[in-house]
């Protein structure tokens, strides 16, 4: 099950990070608001619109997750491709969700990733949903994100408040749950949480460095 933080958490990161949310909201608004606004993360759950807006803690924790995914996919060989923070929906059932950072793994998925890109397509929907969704959230979500991702069937996704990293896998009922363990990569949560805040990273080119060696040290394991 889904951690949540303490109301105390959340009012403190308040002030780094915005959310706002609006009711009344149709999918073409959604969409046009995703296409052309730039800074902002938006969901879309039927009607209700989150706007958030990404502060430098936000957008640090976001660049770690991301380059934990890339490096330890890298030196283990394991097929990847980033979809960064694409707006992914389904119209029919009015919900859409932009992400931190997203990735393919499975090859079919990555292989028609590539063939969208070789025909210039720029619609997601063109696009498989990805595998892994990353979400960072400082301050309460506004709208029901799990079931917004569940609609558009993304197997996994990372969620870190800022102290704890959780795993969470859709199962066939449509629900997320907690795991200690990546479907896609071989690393547990706790591993994760701690390249996160345990390991230095203020000097980047030596975490990358330090995280690759660890990395590929799964091989053997």
């Amino acid at each position: 099950m889904s951690t949540v933080a303490e109301p105390s958490q959340w009012a403190l990161a308040a002030s780094v990070e915005r959310r706002i949310r609006l009711t009344g909201v149709d999918w073409e608004t959604f969409r046009k608001l995703a296409s052309t606004t730039r800074g902002a993360r938006f969901a879309f759950d039927r009607g209700a619109l989150e706007i958030m807006s990404p502060g430098p803690l936000h957008e640090s924790h976001k660049g770690l997750l991301g380059d934990f995914v890339r490096i330890t996919a890298r030196a283990l060989g394991i097929p990847w491709m980033p979809q960064g923070s694409t707006t992914w929906g389904c119209e029919e059932a009015e919900r859409g969700i932009e992400a931190d950072e997203c990735f393919y793994f499975a090859p079919e998925k990555i292989e028609a990733a590539n063939a969208a890109i070789a025909r210039k397509s720029n619609e997601s929907s063109d696009y498989p949903p990805p595998d892994l969704a990353v979400e960072v959230d400082l301050s309460r979500p506004q709208v029901d994100r799990p079931a917004i991702y569940a609609t558009i069937r993304v197997a996994e996704i990372w969620r870190f408040d800022s102290e704890s990293l959780l795993i969470e896998q859709l199962r066939e009922d449509g629900r997320y749950v907690a795991s200690p363990v990546s479907r896609f990569l071989p690393v547990r949560a706790e591993d994760i949480q701690r390249w996160l805040l345990d390991e230095d990273s203020s000097d980047r080119g030596d975490w990358e460095e330090r995280l690759a060696v660890w990395a590929r040290g799964l091989k053997s394991v």
